[in-house]
């Protein structure tokens, strides 16, 4: 009976919940709540994001460090606004293995975390979009 029980609390509502990428109180404060320039930040970085992801790709096919850099900061800038964390550590430990010209195999594998991760957080900011809708 105690087994079945667990296991209805494990499979029971909100068992396959993923964790919350997203907080946008930092976002929303900064710009007064004016749901206008949260919806517009918002689309922003829904263009943006994967511009940004394939430039870091082609950078790291070239070698290029200072651009993987570049790229990676400029997509920190935005998902720190977006309060996703997970996703700006990653981005920051990139932009400092460029900057030190680090091993890029470990760049493309924090790379496809980003990827990963951004498909997520893709799916949840088009929910959080909806309350910022004019």
């Amino acid at each position: 009976m105690f087994i079945i029980a667990m296991q209805n609390i494990a499979n029971g509502p909100g068992a396959d919940m993923k964790k919350k990428l997203l907080n946008l109180d930092f976002l929303v404060r900064s710009l007064d709540g004016d749901k206008a320039m949260i919806s517009e930040t918002i689309d922003v970085f829904i263009e943006q994001m994967p511009e940004d992801l394939a430039c870091i790709k082609d950078a790291i096919g070239k070698a290029d460090y200072p651009a993987i850099k570049g790229f990676a900061h400029r997509m920190k800038s935005t998902v720190t606004l977006l309060g996703a964390k997970d996703v700006e550590a990653i981005l920051d430990e990139i932009e400092t293995t460029a900057m030190q010209e680090g091993d890029m195999q470990q760049i493309m594998a924090m790379h496809n975390q980003v990827i990963a991760l951004c498909v997520d957080v893709m799916q949840e900011i088009a929910t959080e979009k909806l309350a910022y809708a004019n």
